[in-house]
């Protein structure tokens, strides 16, 4: 990150936190990251990421990306020198690690609980407004914002579960079309769509068993057919699209893509 010259990244942070957390080691880094993790959060901001104006009030007080609160007064080679920025993606990962650290090991600073609640009530207007696939600054379709709340919610993350049935019905609907469109040979977003349905449905009835069944076929038949499917094209992989509209990510798509698939497979 120094070589952008940006500050931490606390989207990799958290889920830095969460692989500490489930390996039960590196708790000083847990604690730092849920002290630090408050101090950069959007409000008394002079200056308004371009993205953000398109979904969300000012002063949500919500968490920041980027471990600063403005651009750098000298970029160098800053991704798209821009000010920082509220991703929905991020903040439902950072609620994952923060839920880790207040339901098991200890209680979070107060701005920190601050910042959190604030963020819970961010995602929960995104899924009111219908604003999941344009909240995120970082990831381009609305399966990233759906897997990440399963995550959140898997973590425990109280304040989004009465949003659960909504997320639930958006994901069956877009894995419907998906199943109903092979052409677009969108294996990765069925996978994440997998993961998602199994997560949040805790009665298995036999047409959602039905339901899972084809999207499984279909995605086997993805590893299959396609003897690249681990390096998928990245228009299928983690940033599957054009961020900002000017340029491409193919940030770890490949090992992305692999490590999804194992995962929906090996789901019970």
């Amino acid at each position: 990150m120094r070589i952008l010259n940006v500050g931490n990244d606390f989207d990799s942070s958290s889920q830095a936190f969460s692989w500490f957390f489930m390996q039960k080691e590196n708790r000083e880094f847990m604690d730092s990251f849920v002290r630090s993790v408050g101090d950069y959060v959007d409000s008394n901001r002079s200056v308004e990421h371009p993205l953000n104006e398109t979904w969300k009030q000012k002063n949500t007080g919500a968490f920041l990306t980027w471990a600063e609160t403005e651009a750098p007064e000298q970029p160098i080679n800053r991704i798209m020198d821009l000010v920082n920025d509220v991703d929905c993606v991020v903040n439902l990962n950072i609620l994952s690690a923060l839920s880790y650290y207040e339901n098991s090991l200890d209680s979070l600073p107060l701005k920190t609980a601050k910042a959190r609640d604030a963020s819970c009530q961010l995602i929960h207007q995104v899924i009111v407004n219908n604003e999941e696939e344009k909240c995120a600054t970082w990831y381009t379709r609305k399966s990233h914002f759906y897997l990440a709340f399963t995550k959140a919610y898997k973590a425990d993350t109280f304040c989004i579960e009465a949003d659960k049935n909504l997320v639930y019905e958006r994901a069956k609907n877009r894995a419907k079309y998906l199943l109903a469109h092979p052409k677009m040979q969108a294996y990765t977003e069925i996978a994440e769509h997998i993961i998602i349905l199994k997560s949040l449905r805790k009665s298995r009835t036999y047409f959602f068993n039905n339901f899972i069944n084809n999207l499984e076929t279909e995605l086997k038949k993805g590893i299959i057919e396609k003897k690249s499917y681990a390096y998928l094209p990245s228009k299928h992989s983690l940033f599957g699209g054009q961020a900002f509209g000017l340029f491409h990510f193919d940030w770890y798509g490949r090992a992305n893509a692999t490590a999804l698939a194992l995962r929906a497979l090996s789901m019970r």
